[in-house]
């Protein structure tokens, strides 16, 4: 136990109440004695780290154990402040003014009595607008002051014109620690991101949801630590220019035409690029040419379509030939046909992964139309397919027919009918009866048809 907490994996809730057992229950034989006598004489350190591990409101709760325990809790190295379902589902729920004054007591009262001096991780997760800017900007303070490693705001609101501003008051210390940066529902623009990006030695991942303040970002610097980047939704972006860096990964998804509005130079380590777009043809068309640059370098590719046309099957697709893992989501409320994603499949000779993830948006349709199928061309690398939102229509199984019949070296279906539209909701009854149908579409339709040698996963 104390080697898998030393080596920083995560301990599962179940296995800690199983050591904390260990630790209070009454000495009743000669063995207990003796393995509670050997956690006893454990150093304070290797407990914090142990409670660390815990959420937050859990690990408080240690301190009623025994006397030792009643402030060790207080130097736990992560402070993630999750709020309830309530106040990060303001869409779902009326959160009323003593909902967000609770939250924001609990949150000022663990920092008052917090007495560590050193932070790998600091998450505030809650529906605050920009009139809590006084409280959040002094615990973002407080983290820089205890050398934040990973600062996370994920400030979820129903108002991007309420959302709270990042970088008002930029702290001039505590820099140097900080590893990974990620603010979700908060406006922060250009300026602000790039002082980050140049002014902490150690950042390499900067994540921005929602900005409506971001316009336009520049980085350039083969010295900077950046190695990933994440732009989503942030709908008023008119430029980012990068170059001379050693980025490895890159995402821009959420914004019309993202694929124009990036410059890329001198960017020889990205591999793994994620992009959103309105269509099959017009992207093979032109973004594809846009990003001529770091397509050959490509080992994993996300695509977020709109739609995808069935005579895109018949567009040459320049060749992706480093390319390992290919992503695809797409909306699909309708039983419109989804074959047109084939000429990217094709323009892979070296796919080993494909994933496709369907948004049915409400209701999904079926239609009745016969099953089309797309010319013979054997697949020599996918091994793994995973499908992810199956409901059952023709457009599905033609999918699944295709790498069927194609997939040579094809070793193992994934197969799962939740509808990734609703994820971030609380399941009710009519989500799950259809998550119901689309399972029993599955068990109808694919396992009398899967081979032997290929294993279905459900």
């Amino acid at each position: 136990m104390i080697l898998y907490i030393l080596s920083g994996s995560s301990l599962p809730c179940q296995a800690f109440e199983i050591f904390l057992l260990s630790v209070m229950e009454p000495k009743r034989t000669k063995r207990k004695r003796s393995v509670r006598g050997r956690i006893n004489h454990l150093p304070d350190e290797i407990l914090v780290r142990i409670i660390s591990l815990l959420p937050l409101k859990e690990a408080a709760r240690t301190s009623v154990l025994s006397r030792r325990w009643t402030k060790l809790w207080t130097n736990i190295n992560r402070l993630d402040f999750e709020a309830s379902d309530k106040l990060l589902l303001p869409w779902e729920s009326n959160i009323s003014q003593k909902d967000s004054v609770k939250y924001i007591e609990w949150v000022n009262i663990v920092l008052k009595g917090h007495r560590g001096l050193s932070l790998e991780e600091f998450r505030v997760s809650s529906a605050l607008t920009n009139s809590s800017r006084k409280h959040i900007d002094e615990w973002i303070k407080y983290a820089f002051e205890c050398r934040v490693q990973k600062l996370e705001l994920d400030l979820v609101n129903d108002s991007f014109s309420r959302s709270y501003f990042f970088g008002r008051n930029i702290p001039d210390s505590g820099l140097k620690s900080l590893r990974e940066l990620s603010l979700k529902f908060v406006n922060v623009n250009g300026e602000v991101l790039q002082f980050f990006i140049y002014n902490c030695p150690f950042l390499e991942t900067v994540f921005v949801d929602g900005s409506r303040h971001l316009i336009n970002l520049q980085v350039s610097g083969l010295s900077l630590a950046l190695r990933s980047l994440e732009i989503c939704h942030c709908i008023n972006v008119e430029s980012i220019v990068l170059h001379d860096l050693s980025l490895v990964s890159l995402t821009m998804v959420g914004i019309k035409d993202s694929y124009e509005k990036l410059f890329l130079k001198n960017v020889d380590k990205l591999v793994n690029l994620k992009i959103s777009h309105m269509s099959t043809t017009y992207f093979i068309g032109h973004a594809f040419c846009w990003l001529s640059y770091c397509l050959p370098q490509l080992e994993g590719l996300t695509l977020f379509l709109s739609k995808v046309e069935e005579e895109a099957e018949h567009v040459t697709c320049p060749q992706l030939t480093r390319l390992k893992v290919l992503v695809v989501e797409v909306d699909a409320s309708t039983d419109r046909s989804l074959m047109g994603m084939i000429s990217l499949i094709r323009a892979a000779p070296n796919l080993e992964v494909f994933v496709l993830r369907l948004n049915w948006w409400g209701h999904p349709k079926r239609g009745k139309r016969k099953l089309k199928k797309a010319a013979a061309l054997p697949l020599h690398s996918i091994k793994t397919v995973m499908f992810l939102g199956y409901y059952g229509r023709t457009s599905d199984l033609e999918i699944i027919n295709y790498f069927l019949e194609n997939g040579v070296s094809l070793e193992k279906i994934l197969i799962d009918p939740y509808n990734i539209e609703y994820i971030h909701f609380i399941p009710d009854t009519n989500i799950i009866e259809e998550q119901l149908i689309a399972r029993s579409y599955v068990q109808k339709q694919l396992e009398g048809i899967i081979p032997p040698h290929i294993k279905l996963v459900m």
